[in-house]
């Protein structure tokens, strides 16, 4: 979160208002077309 906080539009943002989540292998974040309230930042992966 200290990452996204360098950037203007998050730098106001408590830490409770950003959301960790750790997803296991093959597991999916969202679906495409799924309509979303949130945005999704991956820190790593493949």
């Amino acid at each position: 979160m200290t990452f996204l906080k360098q950037f203007m539009i998050f730098s106001e943002l408590n830490d409770d208002e950003f959301k960790q989540r750790v997803y296991q292998p093959r597991m999916f974040v969202f679906m495409e077309g799924e309509e979303r309230e949130a945005a999704f930042f991956i820190k790593f992966g493949r």
